[in-house]
C-alpha cells in the first residue's frame, strides 16, 4: 500500500504506479473481513495459440484490493523440443530484436496517442520513460500470425489505461524471426 495516496498493489513496486512517489509502497497485511470486505481475487486461463510448432497459454490474474491489478503471464511450449520458449527463442541468433520491437511499440504509442487524446503512454516523458522490451516480455502469436506484445497494467502506461498490448506485423520483423513458430 503506499504511505502517500493508499493505491494498493499486490506486489512490492519502487514507484507507485497511481502517485508515482518513490519508496512509499509498504508491505499490509490483509485482514480477514469475515465476508465484509472489497478484496477479490479472479484467476482464469486462455489457450491463445496451438500450431503445429507452438502451444501458448495465458494465465490471466486480476486482483482487487481498493483498486484493481490485472496481469497476464503466457508460457509457451515448442511441441517439436518439448520446451517451453521465450521471446528471444523466436527471433535468429545474434539479432537486436528487442530494439526493433521497442521501436515499433514506441511508434504506435506516440500514434495512438496522436489520434486519441486520452491515451498515455510512458514515453517521452521525464520521471515516467518506458525503457523497452525486456528479455521477459510476454507475448502470443495471434492467429493472423503477428506477434503480439502484451504489458500489465501500469508497465507501458497509466492504470486507467488498464493492461496493454501492440501487435507487430510480419513484415515489420519478418527478416529476424525464426519463421517456423508463425506458421499455421
Amino acid at each position: 500500500v503506499c504511505t502517500s495516496c493508499g493505491e494498493a498493489s499486490p506486489r512490492w513496486m519502487g514507484r507507485c504506479p497511481s502517485c508515482g512517489e518513490w519508496n512509499t509502497m509498504v508491505e499490509d497485511i490483509v485482514k480477514e473481513t469475515k465476508g465484509k470486505g472489497r478484496e477479490n481475487m479472479t484467476i482464469d486461463y486462455e489457450v491463445i495459440t496451438n500450431t503445429k510448432r507452438l502451444f501458448s497459454l495465458k494465465i490471466n490474474s486480476i486482483v482487487q484490493i481498493n483498486t484493481s491489478s490485472d496481469e497476464a503471464k503466457v508460457y509457451h511450449i515448442d511441441k517439436k523440443t518439448g520446451k517451453c520458449i521465450t521471446l528471444e527463442d523466436i527471433f535468429k541468433d545474434n539479432t537486436d530484436y528487442r530494439a526493433v520491437l521497442t521501436k515499433e511499440i514506441k511508434k504506435q504509442m506516440r500514434n495512438n496517442m496522436k489520434t486519441d487524446k486520452e491515451k498515455v503512454y510512458f514515453i517521452d516523458k521525464k520521471g515516467m520513460n518506458w525503457t523497452g522490451v525486456g528479455k521477459e516480455a510476454d507475448f502470443y502469436i495471434n492467429n493472423k500470425k503477428e506477434l503480439v506484445m502484451l504489458f500489465d497494467k501500469y508497465e507501458v502506461a497509466p492504470g486507467y489505461m488498464g493492461a496493454c498490448q501492440f501487435c507487430i506485423p510480419q513484415e515489420r520483423i519478418q527478416n529476424i524471426i525464426k519463421k517456423e513458430y508463425f506458421v499455421k
